[in-house]
């Protein structure tokens, strides 16, 4: 049982840990429920759901994977064509018009070709995440940077990069609304916000605001340190 703030804390930057781990074998959870699910969806037609489509509102492995399938999948199914000699494979229009089906579901695509996309997709094993030596690295940095540059400044450049920076802010974004950093929760509510936001918030908000958040992030950051410093190895 996790009684103090401190402990959340620790918790939760282990869980972050934990889950990109997960990520190379192409699993993960999320912070507030910890329940395990597969990150490739497992009908072609979850990919036009709202769920996979608010994969982009959070920075890192979520959003760059949920960009990274499709056209993963697409490159790969184009080259199933090809190696078919299929006259479909040639007809640029017909190509764009299968972009537009796996993208949104959109297009009206002949019955032949979607029972090929749903058997290819059913087969196929994408190339998933793998963030840990880097995640790592700039995990390690993040305290000093807020010290030294301030926080909006250093959530914007970690944001900015992607990747495992961009899993990093999105974590601590996640660890804040968690543990209960009660303006953010109230302000994401009010505003319907779904994902990584915190540096939106903290834009929005007083210098009061920022202070109390500052304190929050460099305390998240000093845990995410210790944690990478023994779980992850170099």
């Amino acid at each position: 049982m996790r009684k103090t703030l401190e402990q959340e804390r620790a918790f939760y930057c282990l869980k972050c840990v934990e889950r990109l781990k997960l990520a190379k074998v192409g699993k993960w959870f999320e912070l507030g429920n910890l329940k395990e699910y597969n990150l490739k969806p497992e009908k072609i037609e979850e990919l036009w759901s709202d769920k996979w489509k608010k994969m982009r509102f959070f920075d890192g492995v979520k959003r760059e994977f949920s960009n990274s399938m499709i056209s993963q999948f697409l490159s790969e199914f184009k080259k199933k064509l090809k190696e078919e000699n299929s006259k479909i494979e040639q007809d640029y229009d017909y190509v764009k018009k299968i972009d537009n089906y796996v993208k949104s579901g959109n297009e009206n695509l002949c019955d032949d070709i979607k029972r090929k996309l749903e058997s290819f997709y059913s087969e196929f094993s994408p190339k998933y995440p793998n963030y840990l030596s880097d995640y790592s690295s700039h995990a390690k940095r993040l305290s000093q940077m807020i010290i030294s540059n301030g926080l909006i400044p250093t959530l914007a450049f970690y944001k900015s990069k992607g990747d495992d920076r961009g899993q990093i802010y999105t974590d601590v974004c996640e660890i804040m609304e968690i543990t209960g950093f009660k303006s953010y929760t109230e302000w994401k509510d009010e505003n319907k916000k779904e994902g990584s936001f915190l540096l939106e918030f903290l834009m929005e908000n007083d210098f009061q605001t920022l202070r109390l958040a500052t304190i929050e992030v460099l305390a998240i950051a000093n845990w995410l340190k210790r944690i990478v410093e023994v779980e992850i190895e170099e």
